[in-house]
Parts: structure tokens; C-alpha cells; sequence
């Protein structure tokens, strides 16, 4: 018996490409042979990733199926109408387990039903609930559908049995085996999720290869000199082929509130838009830099502030290198994106409507208001990204020493994740072990929440009843997870802004109260602790010590 094979279809977006990259990386990884059916342009890239290229697009020129609807993925739609015959003879000749599609390529899942296997969305966007989408671009004015896309439609309905085919298949087309939601589950609601069931929820960031690669400081820094505040501004690609007027004018204000910004540095990427020299002049100032297209994830490695259209790929990207955001969205989802930002606390508003008007000194605003509330949107912003805090809180974690251990009982020793009498290895070596699940490609990351049920007051009475009233500190756990419980920003996390306590006699005051003169007597014996680790006490571990020291001063 050979391996298991799987067939992936995505449509030259690039944006999306990079999406499935952690996949194809993931799936060789499993023992899964990948065969990636695709543009020319991402060949070497599927190569590199250990996938097998399939050029999509030989002899079947997007084109020849559809050169003039609008939306332009409504072509993908014709594509797949056009070319579902032969396409789907291709993949059967490979025998493929599974199927698994980006949204955009409705050529999926046409045919993992011809072939009778199960296939797999990779979705494509921010909660893009499929009947709100069909029914808002039915009637949308921008919208025009070629008589070639309305005969694809309907060969997909009556030749091979897509009875939802529209138009639209390239957003509404979810599977009803499983749907690869590219966001932490915190960005949809409950009530989003239903549109996604049934989901699992995977990364939108590179592979942990590439994310290696681009940490390299042998690489010319993109901000050059150095700069007080370093911004970087970029509304991605596909703005510019629907608002490239909207586009350019909102980069005018971004360049203008730039450059009189003191002290400010800033970068402009056009996304690969191609811009005359007049126009391009008009965006260039003196600490004010133009570039056709960046590395992103470089830039972001230094930048201090992002402004946003709220691209997917974009946004996640931002809050992997812990940068605010600007936000400034322009269609699909991402205004429901920015609006999530902003719930999160990881972005300010710059417009009160999609492409509304905007000024330099709204920009100017804005980033004095990310300046004012720097401590609180760096900690939404942690708590978005940061997996090294939760293993520090648990390398950390001190308990009286029970049967299990040894020496006498009672006594309070650190005892990191409650595991020091049962772990088989180096404790050294198992923090670096949860660490690196964070840089796994498509890891999905738990919330870490910390509890001290045996807190005592004065008098030595315990403040929490314990028993069955926990649920109620469970309960806030799950509230908080929904993004639907507020939090209090600590020096040593987050704590709740309120908790259920009606019908209890609880000092809720002091029940949550950090005491950080406490907390400062606890460094010198954690870094006690640290010291019995030896060399194999990973650098991040020490590095949140040091900060926690920083934000107890």
C-alpha cells in the first residue's frame, strides 16, 4: 500500500497561495503526497514545500473561459464550468485520497464529488458568511457576470451536480466534510462559526522555514537609518484592480501625515501596483520611502505601527511581529476584519466608513492614539500572539510538595506545569518542546489561563469557596475565549474586569488584586530556580523574566 495522495487546487492569488503553503508543508510532513495543482509562478515555491506542481493552467488559459466578468474571481467560476472534464480526468489518474481547495478554485470541490472522496476548504477569508455574500453581490452594483460564467454555472449545476453553483462559488463554496478556518478560533463568534461547520481552525502565516529565512540581519534594514517611529503603510493587491483611485488617495493622506511627523520614518508599499512617475513623486518625501513590493514579513519585523486594509494574510502577519494596526479597509471582509481588530483592542479606526474620507490629520489621530494606549494595545497584542508568556507563567508555577515529590510534604517548592515529579527529560529541553509548537506551520495555540484557588486573606481564611463555585471562573474563561468577557490589564497578565459572584460572600477586590511589592519578592527565587536549569533554559523563558521585572519596577 503507497502513501496517501491528495490533490490541491488554488487559483493565482497570492495571497492565498501563502495560505496553503503551511499546508503542503504539513501534509508531507503527515506522510501525504501533495499534488499541487496551481500557477507556473508558485512552482518552485510548491517544490520547496515538498509538493509535486501541476500547472493548472496548461492548456486551459483562464481567458479562453472568461476574460470580462467582475468581480475577477467570478472567472474562477468559469474555469471550473469550462475545464471540470479534464480536470477532473487529470486527478483521478493520480488516485487521490482527498481533495482539498482554496476557496477561490470552485474547481475542488466539482472534483472531489466526481471522484466520490472527501474535500477540504481552505477558506478564504474573514467570516464570509456564504448566503449573506451570495444575496449582497447578486445586487451589487460593481457586479458584472459574462454570459460565459452564466453557461459555466450552469454546466456546473446540471452536468456535475453543484446545486448551489452561482456566480459567487468562489466564496460560497464551504464543504460539507471540512473547512479550514485561516484565523485563531477567538476572530469568529459562535454564531460565525455555524456558517464554517464543520471547522477546524489552522494559521495564515508562512511555514516556520520561511518565517526562519526572513529573520536573517544579513538582510539591508528596511527602514534604513534609524528612526523613532518606523511606520509601515500597504492596502495589498486586490484593492488596486476595483478602488485604485480610493487606493491612491488614501496613500496621499498616509504620506502627508508622514512627513510631518517628527521623528517618524515611513515605508509605502503599492502591493505591486504599478504607478506613473508623477504619481509616484506625489507619494515620495523626504523620511517618506515608495517601494513597488516588500517583504512583508521583514518590514514587519521592524516596524512599530501597521496602516491596514485588513488583508487576512496581512493582519495576522502583524500580530505575529506584535505590530498595532491603522485600519483603513476597502471591501469583502475586510471591514468585518478591521471591526474585529478593533473589538480585540489590536487596532484603531481610521475612517468611520468603508473607504470613507481620509485625512492626514486623522492619521495623525490615529497614531497619537495607539501612541497614548501603547502599554494596553501591546498587551491585546501579546495576548493575540504570545504562546512564550503562558509557558513562562507555567515554567514558573510554585505548589506545596505532595506524596508525588520528594522531600517533606507541605512545602513550596516551583514546580513548572505541575510535572517536575512525572517528566522523563530534561525540564530545560520540555519548555523548549512548548515553545516550539508556537512555530509549527498551522498550529492552533490554546488559551493559557491561570488559576490560585487556595489564595488566603489576613486572617487565614481562603477568598474563593473552591468546589462547584469554580464553574463560575470557567465560565468567564469560556466567555473570555468568545471574546465576550472584558479583562484587566496586569503586570502580570490579564485579569477579569468582573466575575460572576452573586450569592457569594467574596471580596471581589481582593480576590483579583496583583500585588506587585508580592510579586518583586518572587523574581530572585524564580531566577533561583532558572539557575538549577543550567544551559538548556531556553533564552524566551528568560527574556519574559526580565520583562516581568520591568513591568513590577
Amino acid at each position: 500500500m503507497g502513501r496517501p495522495r491528495a490533490v490541491l487546487f488554488c487559483m493565482p492569488e497570492t495571497g492565498h497561495f501563502r495560505r496553503l503553503c503551511p499546508l503542503i508543508v504539513d501534509l508531507r510532513a503527515a506522510g501525504v503526497e501533495p499534488h499541487v495543482f496551481t500557477d507556473r509562478r508558485f512552482a518552485p515555491e510548491v517544490e520547496r514545500a515538498g509538493g509535486r506542481f501541476a500547472d493548472l493552467f496548461d492548456g486551459r488559459p483562464l481567458a479562453a473561459a472568461d476574460d470580462s466578468s467582475t468581480p475577477f474571481p467570478c472567472r474562477y467560476v468559469s474555469f471550473a464550468g469550462t475545464y471540470a472534464d479534464e480536470l477532473i480526468a487529470e486527478a483521478s489518474a493520480i488516485s487521490p485520497d482527498v481533495v482539498v481547495y482554496d476557496t477561490f478554485a470552485a474547481i475542488g470541490p466539482v472534483v472531489g464529488r466526481a471522484l466520490g472522496i472527501p474535500y477540504v476548504n481552505l477558506c478564504a477569508g474573514h467570516a464570509m458568511d456564504p448566503a449573506a455574500v451570495d444575496e449582497l453581490l447578486a445586487n451589487h452594483p460593481r457586479v458584472a457576470v459574462s454570459d460565459a460564467c452564466r453557461r459555466a454555472v450552469d454546466a456546473l449545476r446540471t452536468r456535475h451536480g453543484i446545486a448551489d453553483a452561482s456566480p459567487f462559488l468562489y466564496l460560497t463554496g464551504v464543504s460539507p466534510h471540512l473547512n479550514l478556518y485561516c484565523e485563531p478560533p477567538e476572530f469568529l463568534t459562535a454564531a460565525q462559526r455555524r456558517s464554517f461547520e464543520p471547522v477546524a481552525f489552522y494559521g495564515s502565516l508562512p511555514p516556520a522555514s520561511d518565517l526562519e529565512a526572513r529573520a536573517r540581519t544579513d538582510v539591508p534594514a528596511p527602514f534604513g537609518e534609524a528612526a523613532a517611529v518606523k511606520i509601515y503603510a500597504c492596502f495589498g493587491t486586490v484593492v488596486w484592480r476595483y478602488w485604485a483611485a480610493d487606493a491612491f488617495a488614501a496613500l496621499q493622506a498616509v504620506s502627508a501625515a508622514l512627513s510631518d511627523a517628527p521623528g517618524a520614518r515611513g515605508l509605502i508599499s503599492l502591493g505591486g501596483a504599478r504607478l506613473d512617475s508623477a504619481r509616484r513623486s506625489s507619494l515620495e518625501a523626504g523620511n517618506v520611502e515608495l517601494a513597488e513590493y516588500v517583504d512583508q514579513m521583514r518590514v514587519l519585523d521592524e516596524a512599530d505601527v501597521l496602516i491596514t486594509h485588513h488583508g487576512l494574510n496581512s493582519t495576522h502577519e502583524a500580530i505575529y511581529n506584535r505590530v498595532p494596526m491603522l485600519s483603513y479597509p476597502f471591501l469583502s471582509d475586510q471591514p468585518g476584519l478591521a471591526a474585529t481588530c478593533a473589538r480585540l483592542g489590536l487596532a484603531v479606526r481610521l475612517a468611520e466608513s468603508v473607504r470613507g474620507p481620509l485625512s492626514a490629520e486623522a492619521i495623525g489621530h490615529g497614531l497619537d492614539e495607539l501612541a497614548a494606549n501603547d502599554r494596553a494595545i501591546g498587551r491585546r497584542l501579546d495576548e493575540a500572539r504570545s504562546w512564550e508568556l503562558g509557558v513562562f507563567l507555567g515554567s514558573i508555577m510554585a505548589s506545596e510538595t505532595t506524596a508525588a515529590a520528594e522531600g517533606a510534604r507541605g512545602r513550596l517548592r516551583r514546580d513548572p506545569f505541575a510535572m517536575l515529579p512525572f517528566c522523563g527529560y530534561d525540564m530545560g529541553d520540555y519548555f523548549a518542546h512548548w515553545l516550539s509548537i508556537e512555530r509549527r506551520p498551522g498550529a492552533t495555540l490554546p488559551r493559557i489561563f491561570g488559576v490560585n484557588w487556595f489564595r488566603k486573606d489576613e486572617d487565614g481564611r481562603f477568598l474563593w469557596p473552591g468546589f462547584g463555585e469554580n464553574a463560575r471562573v470557567l465560565e468567564w474563561i469560556h466567555r473570555r475565549c468568545d471574546g465576550m468577557a472584558d479583562a484587566v490589564e496586569t503586570p502580570i497578565g490579564l485579569v477579569p474586569a468582573a466575575l460572576d459572584v452573586a450569592g457569594l460572600s467574596v471580596d471581589l477586590d481582593e480576590l483579583l488584586r496583583v500585588d506587585p511589592e508580592q510579586w518583586r519578592g518572587e523574581i530572585a527565587p524564580i531566577r533561583d530556580f532558572y539557575a538549577t536549569l543550567g544551559d538548556t533554559l531556553p533564552d524566551e523563558l528568560q527574556q519574559q523574566l526580565d520583562a516581568l521585572e520591568r513591568r513590577l519596577s
